[in-house]
């Protein structure tokens, strides 16, 4: 009797170790998941209807604080735009768009920009061509690819001055 309730209670511990590790490898996952879809602190502050005919486009403003700017080598800018353009695809039914990425500080007025002084800017169309917006049905992102730019060097110099 004894030695059955050992075998119990070693039973127990073992499926409570299982369970213990595959818990912990579910929130690795979990943690692993989220960290590659970064999160950005960027706000989208206009948008501009650019369709023609039966194309609907858009063109697609948004913003990120200056001091994070600072703090972001060209790839991340370029991360942050092509995220912008994800997250708008989600809820937005298009033929192609552009998205440019501005600072905060650099905002003129309630919707206006400098146009030149983008930081980062992406076309997101199918196979990344404007041109072939007419090839998709709208919403219809499979063919969908980026057309990134980095412009830093082009704001920064526009600032000095």
């Amino acid at each position: 009797m004894k030695r059955l309730l050992l075998i119990a209670i070693a039973a127990i511990m073992i499926l409570s170790v299982s369970a213990c590790s595959s818990s912990s490898e579910s929130s690795i996952k979990q943690t692993e998941e989220a960290t590659e879809k970064a999160s950005y602190p960027y706000q989208i502050f206009n948008t501009e209807d650019t369709s023609f005919g039966n194309l609907k486009r858009k063109t697609v403003y948004a913003s990120i604080p200056e001091e994070y700017y600072k703090s972001c080598d060209d790839e991340t800018l370029g991360k942050i735009v092509e995220q912008v353009a994800l997250d708008y695809a989600s809820s937005h039914k298009l033929n192609a768009f552009d998205v440019s990425l501005y600072i905060e500080e650099d905002i003129v007025g309630i919707n206006g920009v400098d146009s030149t002084a983008f930081v980062a800017h992406t076309m997101y169309a199918p196979y990344g061509q404007i041109s072939r917006a007419g090839e998709v049905q709208a919403g219809d992102y499979s063919t969908f690819e980026f057309n990134t730019e980095v412009e830093r060097a082009t704001r920064d110099a526009m600032k000095e001055n």
